[in-house]
């Protein structure tokens, strides 16, 4: 029998050894991983002696990727949001070093680095927000119940009354701005004035001089939310002066609508990614 031949008998006895220890054991997914990490930089430190070249680098890189996995793959359960945001960083310094090479190394070719930054914090903020959404939540339904009008909130009726009017006032000032968040509290903070209001007045001049002044205002923000088609007659065919300001709030609503989807849309894709890495851990553990 060939030397070859020797060998190759020694690894399958190593195997089939290999085989029958994993008999009835659960070989966790990290185990093969971490062992294959190891066994890159093992081969990159032999070759590195051979050369006589630095091990220190090398030993310095193989715990930050082996700490890497290993983080990575405990915060998939207990911090999700940890994992994106490590693997966006990642993303982000890719892309600035590949578009910086791109900058110095082939012309005709403009590149915003600032353009790129933007776009990362961007997905960050969205990622955020995403993980978030329940305890944002949580957060606007307290603050609506301690401040004026809430069953929390402690104040006399007419620091009520004021309370709920000055937020109303603040909410319309960033409406008529058209910020999209102020135009989608806009109608409920003006129903819940109205409503304190009628109480509050008793339903008396008073109440109909309040009411007149929200509906006034929520007539206004509609009439900017719908722009007109028809030239109004003396104006010689001009264009309306604010046509421009309305399409571009109709346009910030739109954009508001979309990205409210796109987050629903990323929950149902964690929901998922989320039950599927729950059943192979339960798969598991059985």
């Amino acid at each position: 029998m060939t030397i070859d031949a020797n060998e190759q008998e020694v690894r399958d006895l190593l195997s089939l050894i290999d085989a029958y220890d994993k008999f009835g054991k659960v070989i966790p997914t990290a185990k093969p991983a971490l062992e294959e990490i190891a066994k890159k930089f093992a081969t990159m430190t032999e070759t590195a002696r051979l050369y006589g070249l630095a091990l220190d680098p090398i030993a310095a890189e193989r715990k930050k990727v082996t700490e890497r996995y290993a983080r990575d793959f405990i915060d998939q359960f207990v911090d999700p949001l940890a994992v994106e945001l490590r693997a966006l960083d990642d993303e982000r310094k890719d892309a600035i070093a590949s578009a910086e090479y791109i900058r110095d190394h082939v012309a005709n070719v403009y590149v915003d680095i600032n353009k790129i930054t933007e776009t990362f914090l961007k997905r960050e903020s969205d990622l955020r927000e995403q993980a978030y959404d329940g305890a944002l939540k949580s957060l606007d339904d307290a603050i609506r119940r301690m401040t004026p009008g809430g069953d929390l909130a402690n104040m006399s009726d007419t620091a009520t009354l004021a309370g709920l009017k000055a937020t109303f006032d603040a909410t319309t000032a960033q409406a008529m701005a058209g910020n999209s968040a102020a135009i989608a509290r806009l109608t409920g903070e003006g129903t819940a004035l109205a409503e304190y209001g009628s109480r509050y007045y008793a339903g008396n001049a008073d109440y109909n001089a309040l009411r007149d002044e929200i509906l006034a205002i929520f007539m206004q923000v509609q009439a900017q939310l719908q722009p007109s088609t028809s030239t109004p007659a003396g104006q010689g065919g001009q264009a309306d002066p604010n046509a421009a300001a309305t399409a571009q709030l109709v346009q910030q609503l739109m954009a508001a609508n979309q990205q409210q989807a796109q987050r629903i849309d990323g929950l149902l894709a964690e929901l998922t990614r989320t039950t599927g890495l729950l059943n192979r851990y339960l798969g598991r553990a059985a």
